[in-house]
């Protein structure tokens, strides 16, 4: 009977002990997915500032200020052949689109002659058509970063300077050399460095067009098929017009992103009749 005693006792503690451990596990679990709840939740109101002097995030402020002037100047520009505003260009209208002025891209007059490439240097040309786009929004923001940081500072000196766009693989990059010095009874901070990231496909987009433009201009021809079972993650499509201009209008779709990017050519045109 004792030994059944300590048996029943044993497997009583063992039990206590197992429900404790699992016990323990919830309450972590709890913490676990209200911190996570907590990230996303605060992640989207990233504060600029902390009240009575602090950290200044003011690079989240300038991206949440220019992340939609930014695309909206990604937009019309790639949607135009890589101008805001087109100076040689095809008017062009997509089912129950607007009309768009499609820049040439690659151009010959002539008949039977490949196309000459009208921006060999196509991603620069894109970067200060953004640049100029945008500077009355850069403007704007700082305006009202410096008006924020008025709140929370008796001293508010900000040094503008100049702003350069860049591209990588993820992101359109926007670094501005300008400094922000803040001070109040409590404390002195100085910011420089500032950047904003603005997170899209458009140097790789800038690729596969240069890729079709020198094919059209070398061999009056490109090869979309063929592009798009190597690289599936590219959608390419092209309209020709009739004559007597015979411009083809390419599109280049990056699928995951569902960014777009069109321009025109003219290479090896047919004369009238042929």
């Amino acid at each position: 009977m004792e030994k059944r005693g300590l048996i029943k006792n044993s497997h009583a503690l063992a039990f206590r002990k197992k429900r404790g451990q699992v016990t323990v596990f919830i309450i972590i679990g709890v913490i676990l997915v209200g911190a996570a709840m907590f990230f996303l939740i605060t992640k989207s109101k990233i504060p600029i500032f902390s009240k009575g002097g602090g950290e200044v995030n003011a690079n989240a402020f300038l991206e949440s200020c220019l992340e939609q002037p930014v695309r909206n100047s990604l937009n019309l520009i790639m949607l135009q052949g890589g101008s805001a505003k087109p100076k040689f260009y095809k008017r062009f209208k997509f089912g129950d689109e607007n009309y768009y002025n499609i820049s040439y891209l690659c151009y010959q007059q002539n008949f039977y002659i490949p196309c000459i490439n009208q921006e060999p240097v196509l991603s620069e040309h894109i970067k200060k058509e953004i640049k100029n786009y945008i500077k009355e929004d850069v403007n704007n923001c700082f305006d009202e970063l410096e008006s924020n940081l008025k709140k929370d500072w008796s001293s508010v000196d900000i040094q503008r300077g100049d702003y350069n766009i860049n591209f990588n693989s993820k992101n359109l990059i926007i670094t501005f050399n300008s400094e922000i010095k803040l001070s109040n009874k409590k404390t002195s901070i100085e910011l420089n460095n500032l950047k904003v990231l603005i997170p899209t496909k458009i140097q790789s987009i800038i690729l596969v067009v240069d890729e079709i433009l020198n094919q059209e201009s070398k061999y009056c021809n490109f090869n979309k098929l063929g592009y798009m079972l190597t690289y599936p993650e590219w959608e390419i499509g092209k309209f020709e017009t009739e004559s007597p201009e015979e411009a083809k209008i390419y599109s280049v779709k990056n699928i995951k992103t569902g960014e777009k990017f069109r321009f025109a050519v003219r290479s090896c045109a047919l004369p009238p009749g042929y």
